[in-house]
């Protein structure tokens, strides 16, 4: 991460930021997901005395979600199920689900429903979603 690169710590970098800890620790999760506006990575990369082309370098080398992988865990999970059983993504993927980060496991739910909505998964429908916005899923 770019402040181990700096040798700045998260106090550190708050107390730069003028925010409490936990502001900052929002701030950089919002900065995983790239949901933060200009103003915001102007002030991260004024604190950290980097470009901000920096931030989008660091954040989009990362390893890609490999959803082939996915897909093939999903197809085979799903295969033994039983025909009408309404389940939730971490139900298919059980047994891979705990070893995610929350990072991850919205990206995947997220290309998930949008591959079951476009017909991906010829033996999954959607639903429907809860009030947390999380999607259920019918085996067909």
């Amino acid at each position: 991460m770019i402040l181990e690169e700096k040798s700045l710590s998260k106090v550190e970098l708050a107390n730069k930021l003028s925010r409490s800890l936990p502001s900052l620790n929002k701030l950089l999760y919002d900065l995983r997901l790239g949901k933060l506006t200009l103003k915001s990575l102007l002030q991260i990369s004024n604190a950290l005395n980097i470009d901000i082309s920096y931030i989008f370098e660091k954040k989009y080398h990362k390893e890609e979600v490999n959803f082939s992988m996915w897909k093939t865990r999903i197809i085979t999970a799903t295969s033994t199920m039983p025909t009408g059983a309404i389940v939730e993504l971490n139900q298919i993927l059980a047994g891979y689900w705990a070893s995610l980060t929350n990072p991850e496991k919205q990206k995947l739910g997220k290309w998930f429903y949008s591959e079951v909505e476009s017909g991906s998964f010829p033996n999954i429908l959607s639903h429907h979603k809860n009030t947390a916005n999380h999607a259920f899923y019918e085996i067909i």
